[in-house]
């Protein structure tokens, strides 16, 4: 991957670092943690929203939901923020399973 592509992906991290997820947005996320017991699932919800984001073990679902509820894709900003030439040596570096966990559902 060239470095044009590594810095543009790592401007979308960045991004989403930054992002401040709301308490609707834990309350909505909290019950698709399918295999979560009831009472860590009121652990999770007693953390807040923004202390949830950097939780392990749940933090990447949070942000990936929360990224998606907000149109915040990966996928879309990439696009964006590359070139054709760019965006297609991008899709082509992550095989088709690895670019589906981390951009929009179709």
């Amino acid at each position: 991957m060239n470095e044009h592509i590594a810095k543009t992906q790592r401007a979308y991290l960045d991004l989403v670092e930054h992002l401040v997820p709301t308490s609707d947005e834990l309350n909505d996320w909290l019950p698709t943690l399918r295999d979560v017991a009831p009472a860590h699932l009121e652990e999770l919800r007693a953390l807040g929203p923004r202390a949830n984001w950097s939780a392990e073990p749940y933090a990447l679902v949070f942000r990936h939901y929360v990224t998606e509820r907000r149109r915040v894709l990966l996928e879309d900003y990439m696009a964006e923020h590359l070139s054709a030439a760019d965006f297609a040596e991008w899709v082509d570096f992550f095989s088709g399973d690895m670019l589906d966990g981390m951009t929009r559902k179709t």
